[in-house]
């Protein structure tokens, strides 16, 4: 089958396939045919009723280029689902990442995808490298191991915190809203198991940071979370 018919069989499928399989399949490839013929139809699987297609569509739209919505069409895109917004770079999925990595805080190393796309927002928006690496460090805590076996870890929010200061010292719209995130950082509980199969749950508190963050909105005369503080520029 030459690449013509290849591109032309993928679009078909986007588009009229019945299975949700070969949609995602067709949105996934469509990127690395680098078909200019493909940006339309990845712009309507945007709209898909499953997540899978809207996300490779979102990939591949990212791979192709030469596409950046208006910003009544990103805040259309953002609010209907904001990954592919986050994948696509655009600034009004800043306030709903930043949401759910406090929502549910994470090792710092497995961040370093959603800093890269964090950072590709920065010529878009308010956020600079610095917000952005703290917001990310201050979503998260650390773990290191005690012995040779894997489950015999230890966790650590120092570096947490001390982003969590730095945030404090830093008076801006786009701290304050990082902060009202911390101020509702809850309790971690990690599941965790042995070869004998026995499990627990491994904890990590946040109560410090929590009172940092409300400590200092209070100082701060408790400004109102913005989400529109992000898309200044």
């Amino acid at each position: 089958m030459s690449d013509k018919e290849d591109i032309g069989l993928l679009l078909h499928d986007l588009s009229e396939g019945a299975d949700t399989w070969m949609r995602e399949y067709a949105a996934r490839h469509l990127g690395a045919t680098g078909d200019a013929r493909a940006i339309e139809p990845l712009r309507t699987a945007l709209e898909d009723e499953d997540e899978s297609v809207r996300l490779a569509a979102a990939r591949s739209l990212k791979e192709l280029g030469g596409w950046y919505p208006d910003e009544e069409k990103r805040a259309e895109i953002v609010k209907r689902d904001w990954m592919p917004g986050f994948i696509l770079g655009f600034p009004e999925a800043i306030a709903p990442t930043l949401a759910s990595l406090f929502e549910k805080p994470s090792e710092y190393p497995y961040l370093e995808r959603t800093g890269d796309y964090l950072r590709s927002m920065i010529p878009h928006s308010s956020l600079t490298l610095e917000i952005v690496d703290l917001a990310l460090m201050a979503s998260s805590y650390e773990s290191s191991e005690k012995g040779f076996r894997f489950w015999d870890r230890s966790y650590s929010v120092e570096k947490s915190s001390a982003a969590v200061r730095e945030l404090c010292r830093i008076v801006s719209p786009m701290t304050s809203n990082i902060l009202h995130l911390v101020s509702e950082k809850k309790t971690r509980y990690i599941k965790m198991s042995d070869n004998d199969d026995r499990s627990w749950e491994d904890t990590v508190y946040f109560q410090s940071q929590r009172e940092s963050a409300e400590s200092e909105l209070q100082r701060r005369g408790n400004p109102r979370y913005d989400p529109i503080a992000y898309l200044q520029h």
